[in-house]
């Protein structure tokens, strides 16, 4: 019998902590509050997306973010993006050779993004469409092309 209170103890907890997070994820989403920084600690929910054109080989694509950790390489998602305050730096690179920067603002370290790049062919250059998702996500946004 007590085996049967500490199983059912045990299961309430659980579905109490996902029924949080199943709130906080799909029916608060992004807001400032106390279950987005505890999400954001534990799992850490920044995400990034690269697509392009046919004339881009995307297997030819690095990005490295500001503290020069590889995120992309090779056409897969190679490290997480850290969660930090201030600016978000993506550098990009076509066969080893930098052709763009891009960030954006981060007012708080908690807030997670989802970032979506789309990589287009012009002439001899390669143009970023960005899509941004979270909060503050176009603060202070730049594109710097070399």
């Amino acid at each position: 019998m007590k085996r049967f209170g500490v199983y059912l103890v045990f299961i309430s907890l659980l579905g109490i902590i996902m029924l949080s997070l199943y709130i906080n994820y799909y029916v608060e989403g992004r807001k400032d509050n106390f279950f987005s920084k505890v999400k954001v600690f534990v799992f850490d929910t920044n995400s990034i997306s690269i697509e392009s054109d046919k004339n881009i080989d995307v297997k030819k694509i690095m990005i490295k973010d500001f503290q020069n950790n590889i995120l992309f390489e090779n056409g897969i998602v190679k490290n997480k993006i850290q969660n930090e305050y201030g600016d978000m730096i993506f550098d990009f690179y076509y066969e080893n050779k930098q052709f763009a920067r891009v960030g954006h603002f981060k007012t708080n370290w908690w807030h997670s993004h989802d970032y979506a790049f789309y990589l287009i062919k012009k002439s001899d250059s390669i143009l970023i469409e960005t899509e941004f998702e979270g909060a503050n996500a176009n603060t202070g946004f730049f594109i710097n092309y070399y």
